[in-house]
């Protein structure tokens, strides 16, 4: 059940109730004149409750938005809200630290988006998670996210009900591993490590049920990778989630706009850790069990054995 806005008719219901019940004398003429004054009532009430149930008046589910950056947001991290009075809902249900910024003046152009983000600061943050909601007044061109999107790397976009997400990489290399982040010790052939892995997976995920928080059919999966030397040919760095037999079911993919995209890996400098934002977007249909999530190197003259990173467990 999605959540909605409980803006009931109910007091305005009982007190018309009060009202036919205190008012008039007990005449036979104002008994049935309160009657149907009060089976009006009922009615009215009742289509505006319908109304108020409707899928256009969608609450929006910030208990899903502060799940979702909860499990990813590290404490380099910070939040731009746009509208600013978005954030107290957020924060409601919000349980980590996590600095933020928040405006809600309109952006008319390009040029005032430029202004506005230049003026927040935004340098100090290893990824910033853009939050939009009831903002369509305000930037109906989303000039603010055209700019982010100009100048940063996605990692990872979310749309629970009426609310936009997308973080944004505003320094993609790393001198260590976030506090989060599960160790790995995986060397692939021509000096590639997988340092590291993030995901939300860890107690199962139900592919079948999308109201749970975060979502579990969209299941995303970072990646930190490192380099011994520069150059070299162009790879491809895969990940996917294997069952039993050894046969791909879902493959993670990067987000459009991404670091992979900007910077293809042959040009990433060696030393530093990269993350590498994917995602894997389960089919409702995916049988339950035990499945597992494999890495491995492809370039052009071939691809290297897939090695198991992680055990996933599909719920019913």
């Amino acid at each position: 059940m999605k959540p909605r806005y409980w803006m009931s008719l109910t007091p305005l219901f009982l007190i018309g109730l009060a009202a036919l019940i205190a008012c008039g004398s007990p005449s036979a003429w104002s008994r049935a004149w309160r009657a149907v004054a009060l089976a009006g009532w009922v009615g009215i009430s009742f289509v505006g409750l319908r109304e108020l149930w409707s899928p256009r008046i969608a609450k929006e589910d910030w208990r899903g938005a502060a799940a979702w950056i909860s499990a990813y947001a590290g404490p380099g991290d910070g939040a731009l809200f746009f509208v600013e009075y978005i954030r107290f809902p957020f924060f409601h249900y919000y349980w980590k630290p996590l600095d933020h910024r928040a405006f809600a003046h309109p952006i008319p152009d390009r040029s005032a988006a430029e202004e506005t983000l230049n003026a927040l600061g935004l340098e100090e943050y290893e990824t910033l998670w853009y939050i939009r909601a009831h903002a369509d007044w305000a930037d109906p061109q989303d000039w603010v996210d055209q700019v982010l999107r100009s100048r940063y790397p996605v990692r990872m976009e979310i749309f629970p009900e009426k609310i936009r997400i997308r973080a944004y990489a505003i320094h993609w290399q790393r001198e260590d591993l976030p506090p989060d982040v599960r160790p790995t010790a995986v060397a692939l052939p021509g000096g590639w490590f997988l340092r590291g892995l993030q995901h939300a997976g860890g107690r199962g995920v139900r592919p079948r049920s999308w109201e749970v928080f975060p979502p579990t059919r969209q299941l995303h999966l970072v990646l930190y990778w490192q380099r011994a030397s520069t150059g070299g040919p162009e790879v491809r760095l895969r990940a996917a989630l294997m069952d039993r037999e050894g046969h791909i079911r879902v493959e993670a993919l990067p987000p459009r706009d991404g670091s992979i995209s900007r910077q293809p890996p042959s040009r990433w400098p060696a030393g530093p850790i990269i993350a590498d934002d994917r995602d894997l977007f389960l089919p409702e249909d995916l049988p339950s069990g035990r499945y597992y999530l494999a890495v491995w190197i492809e370039g052009s003259d071939g691809a290297s054995v897939p090695q198991t990173v992680d055990e996933i467990n599909v719920l019913p």
